[in-house]
């Protein structure tokens, strides 16, 4: 669309009609990859790599993969320098990566972890489940590496982390929670659970060693939203801000 809303250009599945009888539509947030492709999945639980220039009207898609997880691919999608989407499935979030000569598309990763719509922050992708745990998975292989509980009253659709101030803010029932990284002299011990008696990061299967945890200056280097990608995949510790109102 133009700044005045006319319509320039349009993309949809050769199986468009059907899939808008069947309420599967395009539910996912466009991921703009930085050599001016698009990706975009939805409903149908299928990605498609599109060229932004020239989105070609129906069936014009330059590849497809798919189904990409087991059930609908909803919210925003966050994508991390370089081809690398990561989309918001219900089940979890999964890793898409973008190919270029030939144009095409591959599964990286798929994770049961999370699901509500990632953002990519202090070398880690991050995503809140509708259980109200928070997780920062490792963005080469979708492993936990770390994890808090929210502990709120209810749980929200489509809950989004986001960071700013050197703060990782989550969205829990009515509330807002805040963590802060405690330092680059912290211990590097995982999130303690809450009596729920849910188990650790370090306790997951599949989940990462721990590495030392960033410097205050990379905390500080961190910008508001799900494009915010930083260098240096590291072992994020945080600590509950209290609320002091």
């Amino acid at each position: 669309l133009t700044a005045s809303m006319r319509l320039l250009q349009y993309f949809a599945p050769s199986n468009w009609a059907a899939n808008n009888s069947r309420d599967l539509d395009m539910s996912a947030e466009p991921a703009l990859l930085p050599d001016g492709r698009v990706l975009i999945a939805g409903k149908s639980r299928i990605a498609y790599l599109l060229n932004g220039a020239h989105l070609g009207g129906i069936g014009a898609q330059l590849a497809s993969l798919g189904p990409v997880c087991s059930e609908d691919v909803d919210g925003g999608a966050a994508a991390e320098t370089g081809n690398t989407v990561y989309l918001p499935c219900v089940a979890g979030v999964v890793a898409v990566s973008a190919t270029s000569s030939p144009p095409g598309l591959r599964m990286l990763w798929s994770s049961l972890t999370g699901g509500g719509p990632p953002i990519v922050a202090g070398g880690l992708v991050w995503t809140i489940s509708q259980r109200g745990i928070l997780y920062g998975l490792n963005p080469q292989t979708g492993h936990i590496r770390q994890q808090g509980f929210l502990d709120g009253p209810e749980v929200n659709h489509f809950p989004t982390p986001s960071v700013g101030a050197g703060l990782l803010l989550a969205p829990d029932g009515n509330r807002v929670v805040a963590f802060a990284h405690p330092g680059a002299a912290a211990s590097s011990a995982p999130v303690s659970p809450s009596p729920s008696g849910h188990a650790s990061a370090a306790d997951q299967p599949g989940a990462d060693a721990p590495s030392p945890p960033l410097s205050g200056g990379a905390i500080a280097a961190m910008v508001v939203g799900s494009l915010a990608v930083l260098g240096g995949i590291g072992w994020l510790v945080w600590r509950r801000v209290p609320n002091r109102s």
